[in-house]
């Protein structure tokens, strides 16, 4: 092969890659619509005085959680609810990256010195259930790294 076949082969390659970038944007914008359809967007401050503010979890684990999910999940989300299940309506985002979820305990346990157990992380079933979690942890000293 001449070494412009080689550069039509890369160009090719990189065409590939950003179609499906763009379709699994698209793809993930689709399904965030469906999920969270009918939802007020809150920022995250409104976030924690809407599901929070009463339950003396301190505001910044709430808002650590939440931005750690953005983060990991790679999207905003300001139509998140403490009912959001991880298999549930947040499930396609771990059905696009298999690791999306080792990634999102590893993302907290780094973050909050904290460390969770197998059976915690898969009895964590929705956002709810994760805040209060690490904010037990916390609270307890329990599982400190």
């Amino acid at each position: 092969m001449t070494p412009i076949h080689y550069l039509l082969l890369f160009l090719g390659l990189v065409a590939l890659v950003w179609f499906e970038i763009r379709r699994s944007r698209r793809v993930t914008a689709r399904q965030l619509s469906h999920a969270f359809a009918g939802r007020e967007p809150l920022t995250p401050q409104q976030f924690y005085q809407r599901y929070y503010a009463d339950s003396g979890i301190a505001p910044e684990i709430v808002l650590a959680i939440r931005r750690i999910l953005e983060q990991e999940l790679d999207t905003a989300l300001p139509y998140l609810q403490p009912q959001d299940s991880f298999a549930g309506n947040l499930g396609f985002f771990f059905e696009l990256d298999s690791m999306a979820d080792v990634a999102l305990v590893l993302a907290i346990e780094e973050h909050f010195q904290i460390s969770f157990t197998d059976q915690e992380a898969e009895a964590t079933r929705t956002v709810a259930d994760l805040i209060q979690g690490v904010a037990n942890k916390l609270a307890t000293g329990q599982d400190k790294i």
